[in-house]
């Protein structure tokens, strides 16, 4: 395909993407902000310490934990990106959607930290079988699957129940 072809479809999804989601399109989203916001509050009060990374000096596990999304900051986005993509009114930081989004994040966020795994160096090796020595990324690969597979699965499938059961949001 063409790279001007690409660069138009770029362009035409990003216009819409604003359309729906630009800065001109804030007061729209006010019910769920105020809601997220609500919520984030509510766990401040409970958990103070889950607002920042207290107690740990290191700065690899104070960016571990930023990239990981273990903080309420997060799961105050988190909230409502998924309040605003696929209508959930997530009601903790414990809730199962929100749980879900943190491991599979934890397992794209560790995939993705360069020279972990000797595939980053020679991609051949994705060749071999999995019991083969040193293949731990098709093992962790394996594992992480589900969680990765399951959230936008999960949150499609709640979408999809509530348009069917006529139960969705409009807000």
């Amino acid at each position: 395909m063409p790279l001007s072809i690409k660069l138009t479809r770029v362009i035409e999804r990003r216009k819409a993407f604003a359309q729906v989601l630009g800065p001109s399109r804030v007061d729209d989203y006010r019910p769920q902000i105020v809601h997220a916001n609500r919520n984030f509050l509510l766990q401040t009060l409970e958990e103070p310490e889950s607002v920042l990374s207290h107690g740990r000096t290191s700065v690899t596990h104070t960016i571990q934990r930023a990239i990981l999304g273990l903080t309420a900051l997060n799961s105050l986005a988190g909230s409502f990106i998924l309040d605003i993509a696929y209508g959930l009114n997530i009601k903790s930081k414990g809730d199962r959607y929100i749980v879900q989004a943190e491991r599979a994040m934890e397992a794209m966020a560790s995939s993705a930290t360069g020279s972990r795994y000797m595939i980053d160096y020679f991609p051949v090796l994705r060749f071999l079988p999995s019991w083969f020595p040193g293949l731990h990324f098709k093992k962790d690969g394996a594992a992480w699957k589900p969680y990765v597979d399951a959230m936008p699965r999960d949150c499609l499938d709640f979408s999809e129940n509530a348009v069917v059961s006529h139960s969705f949001n409009l807000s």
